[in-house]
């Protein structure tokens, strides 16, 4: 009788001890990349602090870290491939994490595009190595031109 008791407080004491270690270790876990909470996107880099106001991965996230919704969230919906498998892709949205500041590129034709694109009713400009703009006023043509966070121009009639 004994040996049944002792082996069933050791068991007790094992499992306690491993719910203690488990839990311990779940509050010492970072967490990273997206997380969805309350019906919102969320991203975590890779220290577990939430991003906010940036892009990430295609989707805008705002001041307070939930991604934005728009109806053209199908146009930044991308791909992250090298500059040279990029060529080599379908049209559409690649970021190039290749440069020391990531930069978005549009692939049109097996080539980035330079100068002004049109996707989806917003507009878009990409400097001469086909880098798209963001975040900044720059004049093009004799016209000042301003440019949000993700890239869309803000005062560019279609």
């Amino acid at each position: 009788m004994k040996t049944v008791l002792k082996k069933i407080m050791i068991t007790a004491l094992a499992g306690i001890v491993l719910t203690a270690v488990l839990l311990m270790s779940a509050c010492n876990s970072k967490t990273t990349g997206w997380v969805q909470s309350d019906g919102k996107w969320y991203y975590y880099d890779d220290k577990g602090v939430m991003v906010k106001n940036t892009v990430v991965e295609g989707h805008e996230l705002g001041a307070d870290g939930a991604m934005v919704e728009s109806q053209d969230d199908d146009a930044l919906n991308t791909e992250t491939v090298s500059m040279e498998e990029q060529l080599n892709q379908p049209d559409g949205w690649y970021v190039n994490n290749e440069e020391k500041e990531p930069k978005w590129h549009y692939i049109k034709d097996h080539a980035y595009v330079t100068g002004w694109l049109n996707v989806e009713d917003s507009w878009y400009y990409f400097d001469e190595q086909g880098a798209m703009v963001n975040d900044t006023t720059i004049e093009i043509e004799g016209k000042d031109y301003i440019f949000s966070e993700t890239g869309k121009c803000t005062n560019k009639e279609s």
